[in-house]
């Protein structure tokens, strides 16, 4: 179960990457804040990661709140976004992912 958690949080850095491209392609450098998702999502990622090789209290519950804070930002876009999903397949996915991290944040 260890490498699944460990790979649903290299899925969240990964998306967090694709969310720096898209908004590159989209903005370019004319606005750094709205790269700030990005970070988010990455930092979650890893957080995940480390949670999932060595858990705490404390590393468990940052992890939740991180990864509940992308969940919420996810569905907001993928909701925003569900006329064009099959053009935009990260923002489901990454819905996905956060669910399947916060699982793993409580569970486990």
């Amino acid at each position: 179960m260890k490498v699944i958690d460990q790979l649903f949080g290299w899925v969240l850095v990964a998306l967090g990457v694709v969310w720096f491209a898209f908004t590159f392609r989209a903005h370019g450098f004319s606005s750094f804040s709205v790269y700030s998702p990005g970070v988010l999502i990455i930092i979650a990622g890893l957080v995940n990661v480390s949670r999932a090789s060595t858990s705490n209290g404390l590393l468990r519950f940052t992890a939740a709140f991180a990864t509940s804070y992308v969940l919420v930002m996810a569905a907001m876009n993928a909701f925003t976004l569900r006329a064009v999903l099959r053009q935009n397949p990260q923002a489901p996915i990454l819905v996905i992912a956060s669910v399947i991290e916060i699982i793993f944040c409580i569970w486990g």
